[in-house]
């Protein structure tokens, strides 16, 4: 079930620097501050917070030019007119067209993320079916995702929104390597879309 007040929705583009830090947070968490002198732990923890601001700028920036070549960002907040992103994911095309040629007419999910103190409340769920929705409404054939084979709730919740695990072809393969995903031993996933015949 749904947290009470949590809206889904596209992300405004005053919000992408929360999309970028959340995104960091789950993606690249900061690790545990190593024992130092007093003094020298102000010093490393001053440069691991301006690191941390630069990471998550440029990842802000990067987010940007996405939006700008056509992916849809959508958010779960909090509150009517809250701003605090508590979950994001990006639908988008870019992933499927190679230099050559391009993959499908379907779409690609990446970086479903909800911050570890709101998971297990449907936010993932709710944030998959936006995405549904926006891709047929664009009249998608179907949409694919990678996870990590590790990733164990991510998988349940994939395989319970409908999506199944496609088996290493040719295509797998160059996919894959194509988005420099392949050292993350990942699963590819599809689901096919009702497409709507005008």
């Amino acid at each position: 079930m749904l947290l009470a007040n949590t809206q889904i929705r596209q992300a405004d583009p005053e919000e992408i620097p929360e999309v970028a830090g959340l995104q960091l947070e789950v993606f690249a968490p900061r690790g545990p501050q190593p024992a130092l002198l007093p003094f020298l732990a102000e010093m490393y923890e001053a440069k691991q917070a301006e690191a941390r601001r630069g990471m998550r700028s440029r990842l802000a920036n990067e987010l940007k030019q996405r939006i700008e070549r056509g992916s849809t960002i959508f958010i779960a907040s909090l509150g009517k007119h809250a701003r605090e992103v508590i979950g994001t994911v990006d639908l988008s095309y870019h992933e499927m067209e190679l230099p050559t040629h391009s993959l499908s007419d379907g779409l690609y999910v990446s970086t479903l993320c909800v911050d570890p103190e709101y998971r297990k409340n449907g936010i993932g769920k709710a944030l998959m079916e936006a995405v549904e929705a926006e891709a047929e409404g664009r009249g998608a054939s179907g949409i694919y995702l990678h996870v990590e084979a590790s990733n164990d709730g991510a998988l349940a919740l994939y395989e319970s929104a409908g999506y199944s695990k496609l088996p290493k072809t040719p295509m797998y393969n160059t996919f894959t390597t194509a988005l420099h995903l392949s050292h993350r031993e990942p699963l590819l996933m599809y689901k096919p879309l009702a497409v709507n015949e005008a």
